[in-house]
């Protein structure tokens, strides 16, 4: 008489090797495939581990979050072209004094006619060129061609009073604060 067995006592009968005294023969060789397919079931499945989850929610957050900034990043490449096509960005230094905002870009060897500045929507835009002349060089170290620098502007400086100076190879930019009236001090009387 044959008794039926649970899964778990059919995965332990095969593997001490028991499963086959137990049976008829005409059995065997059934029982046999489908224990192999049940068993190959049992080793793969896992205890839960639920750091094991976490990691692999935290890779497909990466992945998710990387796809949106290269997907924005395309974006604004698209929209600021002519920064992908500056050759070089020139080093620039800010200033603040109680009056005004100062910016100095180091621009040694660039025409003063090459320059271009903007303030277009809050931003501070610096274009130009700098060429050098073609000759034998054995070694080139100077950045050379098309750069572009851009500033956020604050809304406390007055852009119709912005003044530039190009001297001695550095862009002086002067960006003037307003003038802001100073708060009165006021007594109210109570009555």
């Amino acid at each position: 008489m044959m008794r039926q067995l649970r899964l778990s006592e059919l995965g332990k009968y095969w593997q001490l090797g028991r499963l086959d005294a137990m049976l008829a023969p005409s059995l065997r060789s059934n029982v046999r495939a489908s224990s192999n397919a049940v068993l190959g079931e049992l080793r793969m499945s896992r205890p839960w581990n639920p750091l094991q989850d976490l990691i692999v929610l935290q890779d497909r957050m990466n992945r998710l979050f990387e796809d949106a900034t290269q997907r924005h990043a395309r974006e604004e490449s698209e929209k600021s072209d002519e920064l992908d096509r500056a050759d070089f960005t020139p080093a620039a230094d800010i200033c603040e004094t109680d009056s005004a905002y100062s910016i100095a870009v180091d621009l040694p060897g660039v025409d003063r006619t090459s320059l271009e500045i903007d303030v277009d929507e809050n931003r501070l835009s610096i274009k130009g060129t700098r060429e050098i002349e073609e000759s034998n060089q054995h070694r080139s170290e100077r950045p050379y061609g098309k750069f572009a620098r851009s500033f956020t502007v604050p809304g406390s400086v007055d852009q119709a009073n912005i003044k530039a100076e190009y001297k001695d190879g550095v862009l002086e930019i002067t960006l003037p604060k307003r003038k802001e009236p100073k708060a009165k001090r006021v007594e109210i009387k109570v009555t």
